[in-house]
């Protein structure tokens, strides 16, 4: 028995509408994925606060193929100011995760590491900085 999985991100600059020929579609990119040993695809997740790690922790409870999670950098905190690291950040290195922590997504150096991922797709939950188009552009399938 096939396989299915199905991913569902959402893309504001896919034009849908004609694809599906429905009035009403949500901002939404559909994709199917059908087959007996289909590999799952290479994300990169995206993410820094405590709201981020409900969908990490799902992510990894299904055993989604994660390739890196990028986190801000850590930040110091509370009154003693000590520098603490994102719960993100604790989370993907409880699970022995791939910890990426740009002062800036739009500098080269991240880009040029990002792009060596070879991420098929980028799940973001709350970062904390606007994506450059170049960034968006990287992954496969968004």
């Amino acid at each position: 028995m096939p396989i299915f999985h199905h991913y569902v991100f959402s893309s504001s600059t896919v034009p849908i509408s004609n694809q599906l020929k429905q009035d009403h579609i949500p901002r939404y990119t559909y994709i199917w994925i059908f087959g007996e040993h289909m590999d799952k695809p290479a994300i990169v997740f995206f993410g820094t606060p405590e709201f981020a790690v409900p969908s990490l922790q799902h992510l990894i409870d299904r055993g989604e193929r994660i390739c890196a999670v990028v986190t801000q950098p850590d930040r110091p905190v509370g009154r003693g100011l000590q520098v603490r690291p994102s719960p993100v950040k604790e989370l993907a290195l409880k699970h022995a995760l791939q910890v990426l922590q740009p002062e800036r997504v739009r500098a080269p150096g991240f880009l040029d590491r990002f792009q060596t991922l070879g991420t098929d797709l980028a799940v973001v939950v709350a970062f904390g900085q606007i994506f450059p188009r170049v960034l968006l552009d990287i992954p496969r399938l968004g």
